[in-house]
């Protein structure tokens, strides 16, 4: 178990470390994300899923609202291990000006592993099609996140959580999307399984996002806060 669980602390350390080395080319804000979520059966026993997903992001010290999410979603449990979904998602960017609203599809699958280093694995692919009013075109993007959960043998309703998120676009879109590695989202913190149907998960979240250009790419230093609700 130690040795285990020191590689994942090894591993870890070595991510943020590099996450947060000094770079010239970049410019920093400290952010508050708070994600609520519930998702399960539409009816008991089914195989037919629905969700909903709502999200607040909060810029400039926490002190502004940033972009507020929508995702409705309804998916499938192939089986005991995978589960595939659809959903659209209406998202509100305040930005100078007018607020700039995005729309967007996407298609995901979530694969459950076994346990590996004395935890549990999961693995989130989804594929986003993105659209604004502000200008034409679809912007395709990809987003591959890999989560790992590690239950404390003392206390089985609490745990820790590290997971890591790289958002790849696809192609171009006139309105601003530009194709290649978008940002990467690493995360650690820790969980609590309030109910067996409440789930709670705080920590530390590092968006790096990459701008075109000359614009310095953005390091946005996240305290996250989700609450995830099972039917």
């Amino acid at each position: 178990m130690g040795r285990g669980l020191g590689l994942v602390g090894a591993a870890i350390a070595a991510l943020f470390a590099a996450l947060l080395a000094p770079c010239s080319a970049r410019s920093d804000d400290s952010q508050a994300w708070l994600t609520a979520s519930i998702a399960g059966p539409a009816v008991a026993g089914s195989k037919v899923l629905v969700g909903l997903d709502v999200q607040a992001r909060f810029r400039e010290h926490a002190s502004e609202l940033d972009i507020a999410t929508v995702q409705p979603s309804v998916g499938w449990r192939a089986s005991s291990h995978v589960e595939i979904w659809l959903g659209a998602s209406e998202v509100q960017l305040r930005r100078p000006g007018p607020d700039v609203r995005e729309r967007r599809l996407m298609e995901q699958m979530v694969v459950r592993f076994g346990p590996w280093l004395e935890g549990r694995w999961s693995s989130r692919t989804r594929l986003e099609q993105r659209v604004r009013a502000s200008a034409p075109g679809t912007g395709w993007r990809l987003r591959e996140q890999v989560k790992y959960a590690h239950a404390l043998e003392a206390h089985p309703a609490l745990g820790l959580v590290v997971s890591d998120e790289l958002f790849y676009a696809v192609n171009d879109a006139a309105w601003g999307q530009h194709r290649g590695i978008e940002q990467n989202r690493a995360f650690v913190g820790g969980s609590w399984q309030a109910t067996p149907h409440v789930r709670v998960e705080a920590g530390y979240l590092n968006q790096h996002a990459r701008r075109p250009g000359s614009e310095p790419d953005l390091a946005n230093h996240v305290a996250l806060l989700t609450l995830a609700v099972a039917l």
